[in-house]
């Protein structure tokens, strides 16, 4: 009896000292701070501004793609249906209209918005015709009486070729110039670039990948002229 006792007395003081240990421990150690959260990895890119002459428009033969030779750059745009559809119509002649800046990614997808339009000197059939392309009457608030059409162009940015460069340099009557806004990889950007798919044929001919190559014989005006000084 008096054996349990004692066990039972020095099990309760034992427990006693383990609690009072614990107690002071919460109370000494000071408060862990707030985790901080870790700092956004680094993107690796860097945004960079130029100005790009061009001096060749062209479209595929199979009418899929607008390609657009560039000084610094080729361009390879899927064609929007509204632009072919303005290419193929008499009215083509009558249009005017202009590019926002356009931007490249860091993978090169080169993204821009143009707005053609043609004036109001037309007839109530030449009306009809650029409706079914997509054209709006009113949409100018400075010229309510105009057809406006807006869209974006969505294609890739490709490395120049000088070969092709030089054998498209001739394509148009004068040159234009696009401003582009583009992601660049901090490390080596020239090894992360595409090489052009545009080639010259034998016969000097051009070629994307296998498909030919002609001049849009339109002054597209889409394009902003080269300030002259």
């Amino acid at each position: 009896m008096f054996l349990t006792r004692r066990r039972l007395t020095l099990g309760a003081a034992a427990c006693l000292g383990t609690g009072l240990s614990a107690l002071a421990g919460c109370a000494g150690d000071p408060p862990k701070p707030a985790a901080t959260p870790a700092p956004p990895p680094d993107s690796g890119t860097s945004v960079v501004r130029y100005t790009e002459t061009i001096s060749s428009l062209l479209i595929s033969q199979d009418r899929k793609n607008i390609v657009v030779i560039g000084s610094g750059y080729h361009y390879i745009f899927d064609a929007p249906p509204g632009l072919l559809a303005l290419l193929a119509s008499p009215l083509h002649a009558r249009s005017k209209g202009n590019l926002s800046s356009f931007r490249v990614d860091a993978k090169g997808k080169i993204r821009g918005h143009y707005t053609l339009q043609i004036d109001n000197l037309i007839t109530p059939s030449e009306q009809d015709a650029a409706r079914s392309m997509g054209f709006i009457r009113g949409a100018d608030p400075a010229n309510p009486e105009a057809h406006v059409l807006r869209g974006e162009l969505v294609g890739q940015r490709y490395l120049q070729s000088t070969l092709v460069s030089a054998r498209a340099t001739e394509k148009l009557n004068q040159r234009y110039v696009i401003e582009v806004t583009a992601e660049q990889s901090t490390g080596d950007r020239v090894a992360g670039a595409l090489s052009t798919p545009v080639t010259v044929a034998t016969d000097g001919v051009l070629l994307l990948y296998t498909i030919v190559l002609s001049p849009i014989v339109v002054p597209l005006v889409v394009l902003t002229r080269e300030k002259k000084n």
